[in-house]
């Protein structure tokens, strides 16, 4: 059990990103939980301020209580200096810091302030795809592996989304990894947030008339996704059964999949409307959620989905996706990158509604552990160690 009561410093985290996206979506949920324990929590961010994520987060209990420390620069590369000024002025006892690059600047301002808060950096890619993969977007980012490499043996914790993910890293940076402490632990969620924003109306005809049933994905438009797998699949399923896609998100390969779309003669089944606010109203008024990804680490579309109670299918690749689901009892694992297993998938679950409402039961139920309120309590825990084995070897 975690017990900070001993230290007056407060707890941080710093993670970059824009207000609504994926990995600040993950920060506010985890600092609003440790909030909600009553300990002082800060949020470091680039430039998001408190009433901009206030406006934007304010179904999420406990994230009131946060203090928002804005560095008040446009991107990372701006941010060092004044992150190394935080950490003199603020001396966080633990700061928790998320996405590769974000970690290693996190792990240099301590350095550079001569701080002696604790580093415990969360991972959720697997560094090794970004050496392997060909695409022009993974090949930009060949140096984040090799930051790893550099800083992360100078943190003093680390916290992987999933077990392949741990393993991954440790590949990756080497034997000096072995002198962090480690653990696998997922993201935190506020279910009520989901279920409140769920029940928004979405403004548009395929959602307002529910003449057709609606298969739905999100996330970045690029090679990971596995989107253009998803087409070939539903090519085949819309020639059988009538039915539409919607894919949400934004990306470097969007005009790839609308040429594909075209080709595949599917501009009027198939709808991408990039980036969007609310992306849980279109998931709960949808038939089938897809996760068609060739890696991933935790996929938060998955999980929410599922807090939606929508049936999912997700693919077996290398990741937590499969270790959410249960296979035929909370929803379907199929082969990666095998598009007439997910046009199966697709088939079995439209032709059987009273399965594909069981299954979204289901799936609802099996997620609800991964409550926020209850997987902050681990993340203390471990943070808790840390500082304690810190003080110990002092």
């Amino acid at each position: 059990m975690n017990n900070f009561d001993n230290f007056t410093n407060p707890i941080a985290l710093f993670a970059g990103g824009g207000v609504g996206d994926s990995q600040t979506n993950v920060s506010v949920y985890l600092v609003s939980g440790i909030a909600l324990q009553g300990y002082s929590v800060d949020l470091v961010t680039l430039s998001s301020t408190k009433s901009a994520l206030l406006d934007f987060y304010r179904e999420v209990a406990g994230f009131e209580r946060v203090n928002v420390y804005p560095l008040q620069v446009s991107n990372a590369r701006k941010s060092l200096p004044p992150l190394i000024k935080y950490y003199k002025q603020r001396q966080p006892q633990v700061i928790f810091s998320q996405l590769t690059y974000f970690n290693a600047l996190a792990v240099v301002a301590k350095i550079l302030a001569r701080a002696k808060t604790a580093n415990i950096l969360l991972e959720g890619t697997l560094l090794s795809k970004m050496i392997q993969s060909d695409s022009q977007f993974s090949r930009k980012l060949m140096l984040v592996p090799f930051l790893a490499k550099l800083t992360y043996p100078f943190a003093q914790g680390f916290i992987a989304k999933s077990k392949d993910i741990l393993l991954d890293t440790r590949q990756v940076v080497g034997k000096r990894f072995e002198s962090l402490s480690t653990t696998v632990l997922p993201n935190p969620y506020p279910f009520e947030r989901f279920t409140t924003l769920a029940q928004e109306t979405v403004d548009h005809s395929w959602f307002r008339d529910r003449e057709l049933p609606i298969i739905i994905s999100s996330g970045r438009l690029c090679e990971q996704k596995g989107f253009d797998t998803l087409l070939q699949a539903f090519a085949e399923v819309y020639q059988k059964i009538p039915c539409r896609l919607v894919i949400l998100g934004e990306g470097p390969e969007r005009q790839q999949l609308e040429a594909q779309i075209e080709k595949l003669e599917l501009t009027e089944a198939v709808w991408m409307p990039g980036r969007v606010s609310n992306p849980w109203k279109y998931v709960a008024n949808s038939s089938i959620f897809v996760l068609a990804s060739r890696w991933e680490g935790w996929p938060s579309a998955l999980m929410e989905a599922m807090a939606c109670k929508i049936p999912v299918i997700t693919t077996d690749c290398p990741g937590d996706g499969k270790k959410m689901v249960n296979d035929r009892q909370s929803g379907l694992i199929i082969p990666t990158d095998n598009v007439i297993a997910l046009q199966n998938a697709l088939l079995k679950l439209l032709q059987e509604p009273t399965y594909r409402e069981k299954l979204g039961q289901k799936a609802q139920e099996s997620v609800s552990r991964y409550d926020y309120r209850v997987i902050t309590t681990e993340y203390l825990d471990f943070a808790c160690s840390i500082v304690e084995n810190q003080v110990i070897k002092s």
